[in-house]
């Protein structure tokens, strides 16, 4: 008999469902596992581009959750006004310039906990010296703009929540587009490239202007536009290292899942079939789903028999479907 799963939609916030689509290596990537105190963002994609800071930018604070290094992020502008140069950055070369005929496509992602402060006029997450880039919120609105060539998204945000956002460019065909948590939401597809000069930015534009206000990890930036599924990937938090497929005890389980979950590669097992519970078991919660059919099918949390705390089992509310009562649970 065929199994049928349905997703527990209420605990998709708690869960890790990692796509196994592979990246790229980045053109940077600061993970924001900085220490507090610290006066620059450490480049792990190990291209050196050092994130110096100016003006009131705190690392040590809240991360993702969902991101690959939820151990911390950085404050931006929460007391001030503040923003990170990319050093040995320069716009033009790295990102394109309409003017001197620079086409470079691109990809700019992170993870953003915005303060309400971010949604009055204009707060940008990404900039560069002059012009050009950049990309965040203009009056509520997520906003992908080149400088005279702008658009806003569709879907709003909300203060205060961690949201997963991307902008692409692609110069040969003139596309830039908005990805929330993963899923399109808007495009232009008449967008001239941007203009200007000067270094990238991380939390203003033009040379420090409007800076966003908020919290903010997992800062990527790729010289290619990923495809849908690379972003998707990324919001359910796979490491925009490009590491983070790997599986060296080739189990089904992606290793930085296992770890993230359990610290290690031994208590959840992808190619057990239970029962559980136990280490080892491939049912490691003793729920009646594996570990790979939590993973891949149900994205549940293998570590928790019942993943949205409502008191049914996962094994019980995932077999149709349908919650109704404790008397009618789709079984």
């Amino acid at each position: 008999m065929t199994k049928k799963y349905l997703p527990l939609y209420m605990c998709i916030a708690a869960t890790i469902a990692v796509s196994k689509a592979q990246l790229p290596e980045p053109y940077l990537y600061y993970d924001f596992e900085d220490a507090a105190g610290a006066t620059e963002a450490i480049d792990s994609s190990g291209n050196d581009r050092t994130g110096l800071v100016t003006g009131d930018v705190q690392f040590g604070e809240e991360g993702a959750p969902n991101g690959s290094t939820p151990g911390s992020g950085a404050a931006f502008s929460l007391g001030g006004a503040g923003y990170l140069t990319v050093d040995g950055s320069d716009a033009p070369t790295d990102f394109g310039n309409r003017d001197q005929g620079n086409a470079v496509n691109y990809t700019i992602s992170c993870w953003i906990k915005p303060d309400q402060s971010s949604f009055s006029g204009d707060a940008f997450i990404f900039g560069q010296g002059s012009q050009g880039i950049h990309h965040g919120f203009r009056n509520g609105n997520t906003f992908h703009a080149h400088w005279g060539n702008d658009f806003s998204g569709s879907l709003r945000l909300n203060p205060d929540e961690w949201a997963h956002i991307t902008f692409t460019y692609n110069a040969e065909n003139s596309r830039g587009a908005i990805f929330i948590n993963g899923e399109f939401d808007s495009e232009r597809t008449d967008q001239q490239g941007p203009n200007g000069n000067g270094a990238i930015l991380v939390g203003a534009r033009n040379g420090g202007q409007q800076n966003y206000k908020g919290l903010i990890d997992e800062v990527a930036m790729w010289q290619v536009e990923l495809d849908e599924d690379q972003i998707k990937a990324l919001a359910e938090g796979i490491s925009p290292s490009g590491r983070g497929s790997d599986d060296d005890d080739e189990d089904g389980l992606p290793d930085f899942y296992e770890e993230k979950l359990v610290d290690n590669l031994d208590d959840l097992n992808g190619n057990g079939a239970g029962p559980g519970p136990g280490a080892g078991t491939g049912d490691f919660d003793g729920d009646g789903l594996t570990d790979l059919d939590e993973y891949e099918e149900t994205k549940t949390d293998p570590t928790k028999a019942d993943t949205d705390g409502d008191g049914l089992s996962d094994g019980v509310e995932t077999n149709t479907g349908t919650y109704v009562s404790a008397t009618n649970t789709g079984t």
